[in-house]
């Protein structure tokens, strides 16, 4: 009889934690635009159209409160966090030190290939770009941002820019 291993069985179900859904789609949500800065975040109404009740939806936003992405007003209600000037002003400060230390190491890993890629990233851009190739644009520039961090290999330095780009795009 053939034994077969539990961690590649075709019946295995892979357990998925509700909190870690909604936390995950409140994020994009917020990345997306769908959730603006400083609009107010309706429990009841969230979790209706979420399909899900209200304890999964308010562990996930305790998590996102934890990350500066929403905040909580005492007697007011949940609110997506608007930056000041003077914070987001901050948040550059610390991507701007913590790009170097992504491009150093990406640049002891990234293949030839990768580099050309990069390259293409940004052709065709015109000198007096539309609001749609302004967006294109902005959509390459979060791609390269990102795929330099994943090139390092760092959890932790992902981690890090991940919440500094999070806060910068919310």
């Amino acid at each position: 009889m053939v034994r077969q291993d539990r961690n590649t069985s075709p019946l295995l179900i892979e357990h998925e934690n509700l909190d870690d859904k909604i936390y995950s789609r409140l994020k994009r949500m917020i990345a997306d635009g769908q959730l603006a800065p400083g609009q107010r975040i309706l429990q009841e109404k969230l979790a209706r159209d979420m399909g899900v009740s209200r304890t999964p939806l308010v562990n996930a936003l305790k998590r996102l409160a934890q990350e500066r992405l929403v905040e909580w007003v005492s007697r007011r209600g949940i609110y997506v966090k608007r930056f000041s000037m003077r914070e987001m002003a901050q948040l550059f400060e610390v991507r701007e030190g913590l790009e170097p230390i992504a491009a150093r190491l990406a640049a002891t890993r990234i293949t030839p290939t990768e580099v050309r890629e990069f390259k293409k990233l940004f052709d065709g851009f015109s000198k007096k770009p539309s609001a749609a190739e302004v967006r294109r644009y902005l959509t390459c520039d979060r791609h390269f941002h990102w795929r330099l961090v994943e090139l390092t290999e760092n959890p932790h330095l992902a981690a890090a820019m991940e919440s500094v780009n999070m806060m910068i795009s919310a």
